[in-house]
């Protein structure tokens, strides 16, 4: 396999989308592909075809449309090439349903903690700030500094779940998703950390979530998207 592949790097992941319109290109292909994701590196991942125009238009020869992804978030990396598995990256398939069939996988630091840093990149989106709007993004993980985080960005838009975006009246709020549907904040977390940067407001506040599930890869993006955390 090319470094150019790997990336320079002894380990590889294969991966197969569950998109037809994907599917029909690697088929029509006859070939495996290797190419980079549709975004800038940094940003926001792209779930929406006009977040990949807006990233790469004049940039590529071809953009082939096809709707919205269903989960919203990147796909989970698992390192096999050790003795325990660890996880590199959260993603779509969460910790609890791996667990079943590989129950020693190890968590590092780094995944759970933005201001831990492994000691080499050995997966996409593993560098310290990642999938950042350009806007400033403040993290209110403690419930108890919201008001501080309010007081000190008075202007700033909120990004919450449905069942807590009832506490912001009069302020613009970016709804998620539902609790009671968790993925539905995964679908919907990339378009608002771009909507935010489309807004006349110059901050953001995310509220942090239970780290359960499909939410916890979700704090793993906002970890890394975030400028501050509270």
């Amino acid at each position: 396999v090319p470094k150019e592949v790997t990336g320079g790097l002894e380990t590889i992941a294969v991966r197969m989308p569950s998109h037809p319109v994907a599917q029909m290109l690697i088929e029509l292909s006859e070939a495996p592909i290797a190419a980079p994701s549709a975004n800038l590196s940094g940003r926001p991942s792209p779930t929406r075809e006009e977040h990949v125009v807006e990233d790469l238009y004049g940039l590529v020869d071809v953009i082939i449309e096809s709707g919205e992804t269903p989960l919203g978030i990147e796909s989970t990396i698992v390192d096999m090439s050790r003795d325990t598995p660890v996880l590199l990256r959260p993603g779509a398939a969460t910790v609890e349903d791996i667990r079943k069939t590989l129950p020693d996988i190890k968590i590092p630091e780094f995944v759970v903690a933005s201001e831990m840093k492994p000691e080499k990149t050995l997966a996409p989106g593993m560098s310290y700030r990642h999938y950042a709007p350009r806007k400033p993004l403040v993290l209110v993980i403690n419930r108890e500094n919201l008001d501080t985080a309010l007081k000190k960005y008075p202007d700033a838009v909120i990004l919450c779940s449905l069942e807590d975006s009832q506490s912001f009246k009069g302020r613009h709020v970016i709804t998620l998703g539902t609790l009671e549907q968790p993925f539905t904040i995964a679908q919907n977390l990339f378009h608002a950390l771009r909507t935010v940067d489309n807004l006349p407001q110059r901050h953001a506040i995310a509220l942090g979530f239970e780290p359960r599930g499909i939410l916890f890869s979700v704090m793993n993006r906002l970890r890394k998207a975030a400028s501050e955390i509270i």
